[in-house]
């Protein structure tokens, strides 16, 4: 039985521009729609029982089973979700398999260009341009998975391990300030 694909049916990035009266507001959105990814965060979480659904009740739809599986739900001693997971992992490791799909901010930033004539007075013409900003990278990410992130695997971007999570550190979020002038 195949219980995933870790290639993602597509991918799709936004990148917006809007401009208005000195201001300038940029992002960049991606989507990744599908991939599966095997949670082994989830396992180990299972493992020291501090998963967050660890004591959730036993479902086929909660342990991820496929249509076709031979696994009786009934047939399990556990009543915690946890327990459970852990009672097939010799049969099977479809508990642990996810989808990745998510939706990311990856950056965005605001900044303001003062007008040139407010520059020169205020610097007495020593500086002719002055732009100020914000912008941030990783700040939203809209996903059902439920370990740290899908897209970030420990083992990087080869074929076999990129799709295996095993709680490594999410990408980093980051706030920046800006500051540009000149002549």
């Amino acid at each position: 039985i195949i219980l995933g694909d870790a290639n993602p049916d597509f991918t799709l990035s936004w990148f917006n521009v809007f401009e208005w009266q000195g201001f300038e507001l940029v992002s960049l959105w991606e989507w990744r729609q599908g991939g599966d990814v095997i949670n082994l965060g989830k396992l180990l979480t299972d493992l020291g029982g501090t998963s967050a659904d660890y004591d959730d009740p036993v479902t086929a739809e909660a342990l991820n089973l496929p249509s076709n599986s031979t696994i009786e739900v009934s047939a399990i001693s556990s009543s915690k979700l946890g327990d459970a997971r852990l009672e097939l992992l010799g049969q099977t490791t479809a508990p642990f398999v996810e989808d990745g799909t998510f939706l990311k901010l990856r950056e965005v930033s605001l900044t303001y260009t003062v007008p040139r004539n407010t520059v020169r007075s205020w610097f007495g013409g020593w500086i002719g341009y002055l732009r100020l900003g914000v912008s941030g990278r990783n700040l939203l990410m809209i996903t059902d998975y439920d370990g740290y992130d899908p897209e970030v695997s420990q083992f990087g971007n080869v074929a076999i391990g990129r799709a295996v999570d095993t709680l490594p550190f999410p990408s980093s979020r980051s706030f920046f300030f800006n500051l540009s002038f000149g002549l």
